[in-house]
Protein backbone atom coordinates (compact mmCIF):
# COMPACT_ATOMS: atom_id res chain seq x y z
CA UNK A 1 0.00 0.00 0.00
CA UNK A 2 2.58 2.56 0.64
CA UNK A 3 4.02 2.48 -2.80
CA UNK A 4 0.47 2.87 -3.97
CA UNK A 5 0.29 5.82 -1.96
CA UNK A 6 3.16 7.29 -2.82
CA UNK A 7 2.88 6.79 -6.52
CA UNK A 8 -0.56 8.70 -5.84
CA UNK A 9 0.68 11.74 -4.32
CA UNK A 10 3.50 12.39 -6.63
CA UNK A 11 3.15 14.37 -9.52
CA UNK A 12 3.81 11.18 -11.77
CA UNK A 13 0.04 10.38 -12.22
CA UNK A 14 -0.29 10.18 -15.88
CA UNK A 15 -2.69 12.79 -18.03
CA UNK A 16 -5.61 13.59 -16.22
CA UNK A 17 -7.67 16.49 -17.93
CA UNK A 18 -6.74 19.88 -16.49
CA UNK A 19 -10.49 19.82 -15.12
CA UNK A 20 -9.88 17.00 -13.07
CA UNK A 21 -6.90 18.11 -11.06
CA UNK A 22 -8.89 18.91 -7.81
CA UNK A 23 -11.69 15.63 -8.68
CA UNK A 24 -10.85 12.10 -9.56
CA UNK A 25 -6.93 12.64 -8.82
CA UNK A 26 -8.06 14.38 -5.42
CA UNK A 27 -10.43 11.85 -4.43
CA UNK A 28 -8.10 8.94 -5.47
CA UNK A 29 -5.16 10.60 -2.68
CA UNK A 30 -8.44 10.91 0.21
CA UNK A 31 -9.40 7.44 -0.58
CA UNK A 32 -5.26 6.51 -0.69
CA UNK A 33 -4.23 8.16 2.50
CA UNK A 34 -7.56 7.03 4.45
CA UNK A 35 -6.73 3.71 4.69
CA UNK A 36 -3.67 3.74 6.23
CA UNK A 37 -5.05 6.31 8.47
CA UNK A 38 -8.15 4.49 9.52
CA UNK A 39 -5.50 1.55 10.51
CA UNK A 40 -3.38 3.76 12.72
CA UNK A 41 -6.25 5.18 14.26
CA UNK A 42 -8.20 2.30 15.14
CA UNK A 43 -4.92 -0.19 16.23
CA UNK A 44 -4.87 2.99 19.13
CA UNK A 45 -8.71 2.41 20.25
CA UNK A 46 -9.22 -0.05 23.28
CA UNK A 47 -11.51 -2.60 22.41
CA UNK A 48 -11.06 -4.97 19.53
CA UNK A 49 -14.32 -4.66 18.16
CA UNK A 50 -13.62 -0.53 17.76
CA UNK A 51 -10.36 -1.52 16.09
CA UNK A 52 -12.41 -4.41 13.87
CA UNK A 53 -14.64 -0.83 12.99
CA UNK A 54 -11.68 1.16 11.63
CA UNK A 55 -10.30 -1.71 9.54
CA UNK A 56 -13.86 -2.26 8.17
CA UNK A 57 -13.50 1.39 7.51
CA UNK A 58 -10.08 0.92 5.51
CA UNK A 59 -11.66 -2.07 3.29
CA UNK A 60 -14.01 0.57 2.44
CA UNK A 61 -11.41 3.23 1.68
CA UNK A 62 -9.22 0.56 -0.45
CA UNK A 63 -12.64 -0.61 -2.60
CA UNK A 64 -13.45 3.19 -3.25
CA UNK A 65 -9.58 3.60 -4.36
CA UNK A 66 -9.71 0.16 -6.71
CA UNK A 67 -12.44 1.40 -8.47
CA UNK A 68 -11.23 5.12 -8.78
CA UNK A 69 -8.21 3.43 -10.67
CA UNK A 70 -10.40 1.31 -13.06
CA UNK A 71 -12.27 4.59 -13.84
CA UNK A 72 -8.96 6.70 -14.16
CA UNK A 73 -7.93 3.92 -16.39
CA UNK A 74 -10.82 3.51 -18.09
CA UNK A 75 -11.07 7.34 -18.73
CA UNK A 76 -7.35 6.92 -20.67
CA UNK A 77 -5.89 9.44 -17.89
CA UNK A 78 -2.55 7.03 -17.62
CA UNK A 79 -1.38 3.90 -19.89
CA UNK A 80 -3.52 0.68 -19.85
CA UNK A 81 -0.70 -1.18 -18.41
CA UNK A 82 -0.10 1.40 -15.27
CA UNK A 83 -3.78 1.49 -14.70
CA UNK A 84 -4.02 -2.66 -14.52
CA UNK A 85 -0.96 -2.84 -11.75
CA UNK A 86 -2.31 -0.41 -10.17
CA UNK A 87 -5.80 -1.66 -9.44
CA UNK A 88 -4.23 -5.54 -9.09
CA UNK A 89 -2.02 -3.96 -5.89
CA UNK A 90 -5.71 -2.13 -4.65
CA UNK A 91 -7.27 -5.44 -5.29
CA UNK A 92 -4.76 -7.17 -3.05
CA UNK A 93 -4.80 -4.41 -0.37
CA UNK A 94 -8.40 -4.89 -0.05
CA UNK A 95 -8.13 -8.63 0.17
CA UNK A 96 -5.47 -8.39 3.00
CA UNK A 97 -7.27 -5.50 4.88
CA UNK A 98 -10.73 -8.19 4.87
CA UNK A 99 -8.50 -10.74 6.27
CA UNK A 100 -7.40 -9.08 9.11
CA UNK A 101 -10.92 -7.46 9.72
CA UNK A 102 -11.90 -11.15 10.36
CA UNK A 103 -9.20 -12.22 12.15
CA UNK A 104 -9.97 -8.98 14.34
CA UNK A 105 -13.71 -9.86 14.58
CA UNK A 106 -13.10 -13.27 15.72
CA UNK A 107 -10.98 -11.78 18.59
CA UNK A 108 -13.31 -9.25 19.43
CA UNK A 109 -16.51 -11.74 20.04
CA UNK A 110 -14.03 -14.30 22.18
CA UNK A 111 -12.73 -10.96 23.82
CA UNK A 112 -13.53 -10.63 27.37
CA UNK A 113 -15.83 -7.19 28.72
CA UNK A 114 -13.14 -5.30 30.11
CA UNK A 115 -10.49 -3.38 28.16
CA UNK A 116 -8.28 -4.53 26.17
CA UNK A 117 -4.20 -4.03 27.37
CA UNK A 118 -1.35 -3.16 25.07
CA UNK A 119 1.61 -5.55 25.00
CA UNK A 120 3.67 -5.09 28.28
CA UNK A 121 0.23 -4.26 30.07
CA UNK A 122 -0.72 -5.53 33.58
CA UNK A 123 -4.43 -5.17 34.28
CA UNK A 124 -5.05 -3.20 37.29
CA UNK A 125 -5.20 -5.05 41.02
CA UNK A 126 -9.32 -4.84 41.85
CA UNK A 127 -9.71 -3.32 45.05
CA UNK A 128 -11.88 -4.21 47.87
CA UNK A 129 -14.87 -1.39 48.14
CA UNK A 130 -14.65 -0.79 51.85
CA UNK A 131 -17.81 -2.40 53.37
CA UNK A 132 -20.00 0.67 55.01
CA UNK A 133 -20.46 0.42 58.52
CA UNK A 134 -23.81 -0.87 59.83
Amino acid sequence: MRTLWYWLSTKKQGHFPTEELFGLRSQMRRSAVSVPANIVEGSARVPTKEYCNFVNIAVGSASELTYLIQLAGELQCWPRERAIVLRSHAERVVRQLKRLHSELDALAKAEPAGPRLLRGQRPEPRTQSPKPNA
